[in-house]
């Protein structure tokens, strides 16, 4: 599309940064937040990529990376990460983004004036490269103002489908690219503007279908067919033993496209000639489209990628276990890769136009600040990063035409499918804007729950998604399913759900009793058997275990209450009276005018380190709407002290001895977690009135992330004490941050969710 006005530039290029401010942008009618990025810095840059479509980073240096998810080798960073520091597990948790393998390549280039131009950073020997990148990443967007020495300016605004509420039009695994072009001088610019493909790797197909030991790597013949119509370019396809593989690279509404191999190196040089020739075995592609710009006109073209790798193989954690093959969901749905750039090309200005007006709702929400924003719109880029939407091949499987949809702990990190420890965190963002896909994965855990009642810990290791195992965590997977079951019904108060799930949440609390092995009304808890999984020492009653038990009692008794089951309601009231008393006699310790972390009387085992987030059940009960489980006054004591003893400048110390010295009892102790340890005080903060002391101890950890450590779509699992990285990437836990929003704006999870409100505008937005 060629026009003679001149088009504004995606986002001002002259805006401070790294930081958070507010500014114009091209699609939006108000200002919106965000942070602009220079100089190629952060590392991974904008997941391209919807809900269990995988997704390929497009980095701040202007480069895909190929070591992605696309093409379905979920474990292979993992892998070849972890393989330097042997075969210890925990060496996942001490990595860095710089021991990842990464195949950064500049995929999009300019030819004018016999000279060519790679729009990355990256340096290429005899080719002009960018001398600089504003980056701004909004996810599913990443904006692109170019630099460089040549009489076009040039743009870029890439993005994939997701939109709220609406999980299945975000299955879509493609991504449009849209360029523009701007004629910056007073001649005529005749010239070429390429995208170059790398393909589907040898080395990732064989893992997909051998893991890790693979064969040699052999070579493979790619089949490559021109396409012409709404999308116009051309599709390579390739086979892995059964196992199909193929993308589609073109643009959308242009009917001169010249096709190639493709663009490498210095042979980028090809782009304002003659495209190269691809060999059979060559995996790679390039679309070129030619442009003559009077001065002062632009131009936009409209580049469309589809990938489609509709089986892969799911692999435990151990190299030994046996490989399943499943499918993804999007094959379901489309027909290959072909079928997958049509409908992109066809409907690209209706998605973008979709997710610039939800975006919108929330940018414009001057209630909540500019930095949360940012970022509860930039969070949701874990999910392509981490989320499977899949079928069995077997059709008689239970799963059905809904398939399951889950989420890993951490592909890079912790690999688990949908552990119920980290879901309990992380899951906020489908409990509020997916809640079919929240109900989807619930219903895993209620099919394979056992007869005495207890649920899975975690529907599988590695990416293996039917292999559900238990007692992980014994004393908080049942209690976090039941929390799991009330969310979902509070945020869509659809009671035939609650029908269907009341009996299944009845057996799991009564399983949860057994648990209480001295008769006290609260929970024990055995060394690491909860969600500070590394932590030995623990024994007997612990305050964090004790207020979500009471909190679960809670939100049990209103269930029963609602279903006109008086006894069982009354039942959990004599539980939280018993266990109230019991928390208050073996916990609360005077002296530091905190909760004991842990004791067991009988054993003389205890801590008296003040935990961060010890009042996680006043947190639930918040959320949930119901009272509190923890007195006033003891609230009031606990927030003093953890603001006296755990508060550094970029976060919340785990936990701290009263005299102020660390507690080294256990691996999470020392650090600072972005999620629970600083959600928890500074939520209850504002709930209990001191929202200045919430907001700001909340913006100081993602100041921390996001600006200082530059790690918007790298999220950590946690921090050293000093504020660096300790571990976790990509982590699940940190979309918690979904439900700051509710407190922030004084409501419970049903009134947050209800008509009118932000979640609701924001749904309808995406619908428009």
């Amino acid at each position: 599309m060629t026009n003679s006005v001149k088009q504004m530039s995606l986002f001002p290029t002259d805006l401070p940064g790294p930081e958070w401010v507010e500014f114009e942008a091209n699609g939006y009618s108000r200002p919106v937040t965000g942070v602009i990025v220079r100089d190629g810095k952060v590392d991974p840059g904008v997941p391209l990529g919807g809900l269990g479509t995988g997704a390929i980073a497009l980095g701040t240096d202007g480069t895909l990376n190929y070591y992605s998810t696309i093409f379905n080798a979920f474990l292979e960073r993992d892998r070849l990460a972890s393989a330097r520091g042997g075969t210890d597990g925990l060496v996942i948790f001490t990595r860095h983004r710089s021991d990842i393998p990464s195949l950064k390549l500049p995929f999009l280039g300019l030819s004018v004036r016999n000279k060519t131009y790679v729009l990355s950073l990256k340096q290429i020997k005899g080719i002009e490269s960018a001398s600089q990148i504003h980056y701004w990443g909004h996810y599913p967007v990443a904006d692109l103002e170019y630099e460089i020495d040549a009489p076009i300016g040039v743009n870029l605004r890439a993005w994939a489908p997701f939109f709220p509420r609406d999980g299945v039009s975000c299955n879509v695994p493609g991504a449009v690219f849209q360029v523009c072009l701007h004629n910056t001088s007073g001649d005529l610019q005749e010239g070429s503007l390429g995208f170059s493909f790398h393909g589907p790797r040898r080395e990732e197909m064989a893992f997909n279908a051998h893991g890790l030991r693979q064969p040699v790597v052999r070579q493979v013949e790619y089949d490559r067919q021109d396409v012409e119509g709404v999308f116009t370019g051309v599709t390579v396809d390739t086979n892995w033993e059964d196992m199909p593989y193929s993308y589609a690279l073109g643009a959308a509404g242009e009917n001169d496209v010249r096709l190639g191999g493709e663009l490498e190196g210095s042979g980028w040089d090809a782009l304002g000639g003659i495209l190269p020739t691809p060999e059979s075995t060559d995996a790679g592609a390039s679309v070129a489209i030619d442009f003559a710009l009077q001065p002062g006109q632009y131009r936009t073209v409209n580049f469309v990628l589809s990938w489609y790798a509709p089986y892969w193989r799911a692999m435990g954690r151990k190299e030994e276990v046996t490989l399943n093959e499943y499918q993804h969901m999007y094959a379901a749905r489309f027909q290959g890769a072909q079928d997958v750039a049509e409908h992109l090309a066809a409907q690209h200005d209706a998605i973008l136009g979709r997710i610039l007006a939800w975006q919108e709702i929330i940018y414009a929400d001057e209630r909540l600040p500019i930095w949360l924003r940012d970022a509860l719109i930039n969070v949701f880029a874990v999910l392509p990063q981490e989320s499977f939407w899949l079928k069995s091949l077997d059709p008689n499987h239970w799963w059905g035409e809904d398939g399951l949809f889950c989420v890993n702990e951490s592909l890079l990190s912790c690999p688990q499918q949908s552990c119920i420890a980290n879901d309990e965190f992380g899951e906020w963002p489908l409990n509020i804007f997916f809640p079919d896909l929240a109900r989807n994965k619930l219903r895993q855990f209620k099919h394979y729950q056992r007869r005495n009642g207890q649920v899975p810990s975690t529907l599988g290791s590695g990416t293996e998604p039917d292999q559900p195992w238990y007692d992980q965590q014994l004393p908080m997977d049942g209690m976090i399913y039941i929390h799991m079951v009330d969310r979902y019904w509070q945020v869509t108060g659809e009671d035939d759900f609650l029908e269907e799930y009341y009996d299944s949440v009845k057996a799991q609390l009564n399983f949860m009793k057994t648990v209480d092995q001295d008769d006290d009304g609260l929970i024990d808890v055995a060394g690491s058997n909860q969600y500070y999984d590394n932590w030995p020492t623990m024994a007997g009653a612990a305050v964090h275990v004790s207020g979500y038990w009471l909190a679960t009692l809670r939100i049990v008794e209103r269930m029963a209450t609602h279903r006109g089951d008086n006894a069982f309601a009354e039942d959990c009231r004599a539980w939280i009276s018993k266990g109230s008393r019991s928390m208050e006699e073996k916990l609360w310790n005077q002296a530091s005018e905190s909760y004991l972390l842990f004791h067991q009387p009988e054993t003389g085992k205890r801590s008296e380190s003040v935990l961060s987030d010890q009042l996680i059940g006043q947190w639930f009960t918040h959320l949930h709407g119901l009272d509190g489980v923890f007195p006033v006054n003891r609230v009031k004591s606990v927030l003093e002290t953890v603001w006296r003893h755990n508060i550094t400048p970029h976060g919340v110390r785990i936990a701290i001895r009263p005299d102020g010295g660390e507690d080294t009892e256990g691996f999470y102790s020392t650090g600072l977690h972005p999620s629970y340890s600083t959600h928890v005080p500074s939520m209850v903060a504002i709930y209990e009135g001191n929202r200045a002391q919430g907001l700001e101890l909340m913006h100081r950890v993602w100041h921390r992330l996001v600006i200082d450590l530059q790690m918007a779509w790298d999220m950590p699992g946690g921090l050293t004490p000093s504020g660096f990285h300790r571990w976790g990437l990509e982590y699940y836990h940190n979309t918690m941050l979904c439900s700051f929003p509710v407190a922030v704006l004084g409501h419970t999870l049903e009134s947050f969710c209800a008509p009118g409100e932000l979640v609701d505008r924001v749904a309808r937005a995406a619908k428009a």
